[in-house]
């Protein structure tokens, strides 16, 4: 990168610009985090079991009698053989904060879906102390968004909120939700695209060549004409979408969404397609639905071959 060269008196100018952001970002963090403070609590019923190295430990066991439990989802999934390269450079910075955090009534533990034992093996690799478990059996990772199974993944919201399962052609390898956790863990800026998107440019799941060829030509959406047939789709309307990333809307866009069926295809599609974040999204749907008429459908039908021949935006 090439970097102007200026007098000192320019610089401390743009030194104070740059300085008068950031304290403006620095308070919209604060802002932020208050927010995050005062989110509701939420009642657990449900009783999970972890392995850790002293056996057994129920969620209540976690909290060792403080107040505050914090969990850090640790990347590790059953079939690796090691951690996650980003959470482990974290890790190294866990054994002596937890005393501090102790001191304010907090706790803190990392849980991974990976087996105790390989954490166990792991950790003493790495020169850790920290508690660990492993939460291998129990659904608490599912639970709590951060992990999601193949089928979770193939199930859609339809209308009125029901679940469908949507058929598509294979076009991801079998391990394609751990490659993209182990992604996203990497990679800061492909975090910032999957909150955006739900879709990435780099898609680590895809198979080479034939993956990519398919998914641009929308041919993985061909056994969806079966969903149609089945009443779970029509030709025309907002596109399935998993209850993760519909869960990224807003409770009243989200009511609206399942006030009709989902579609083959539609505004989205003959646009922008996946270069079309959520609150694109939102902004055609809601056109869509509060527009509907045939001759909207049938504008976008016509419309849909050349978008699907040139493939544009297609991820």
């Amino acid at each position: 990168m090439d970097h102007q060269v200026v007098p000192r008196e320019a610089w401390i100018e743009a030194r104070k610009k740059l300085l008068a952001e950031e304290k403006e970002f620095t308070r919209l963090r604060d802002q932020l985090s208050k927010k995050r403070r005062e989110l509701p609590w939420e009642r657990v019923d449900k009783a999970y079991v972890f392995d850790g190295s002293d056996g057994k430990a129920t969620l209540a066991d976690l909290f060792e009698g403080r107040g505050q439990l914090i969990v850090y989802h640790f990347m590790f999934d059953p079939t690796w053989k090691a951690g996650c390269k980003s959470c482990s450079f974290w890790a190294d910075n866990f054994n002596d904060i937890i005393v501090h955090l102790n001191h304010r009534d907090a706790t803190m533990v990392a849980i991974s879906r990976a087996p105790y034992d390989k954490l166990a093996a792991y950790r003493e690799r790495m020169g850790w102390s920290f508690k660990w478990f492993s939460s291998s059996g129990n659904d608490f990772n599912r639970d709590y968004q951060v992990s999601h199974t193949p089928e979770e993944r193939q199930e859609r919201v339809g209308r009125y909120g029901k679940p469908i399962r949507i058929l598509k052609l294979r076009t991801m390898y079998a391990d394609a939700e751990s490659r993209l956790e182990a992604y996203l863990a990497c990679n800061p800026s492909a975090q910032d695209e999957w909150q955006r998107f739900f879709k990435l440019k780099q898609d680590p799941r895809i198979l080479p060549r034939v993956g990519n060829f398919v998914r641009r030509c929308s041919l993985d959406e061909l056994p969806q004409f079966w969903n149609i047939i089945r009443g779970d789709m029509s030709l025309v309307g907002p596109r399935p979408f998993p209850v993760y990333h519909v869960r990224a809307f807003d409770s009243e866009f989200q009511t609206l969404r399942a006030s009709i069926k989902p579609g083959l295809t539609g505004l989205w599609q003959i646009s922008v397609r996946s270069n079309g974040d959520i609150d694109v999204q939102k902004a055609q749907d809601t056109f869509y639905i509060n527009n509907w008429s045939l001759w909207l459908d049938f504008y976008i039908l016509i419309q849909t071959p050349p978008a699907v021949l040139f493939g544009g935006g297609a991820r």
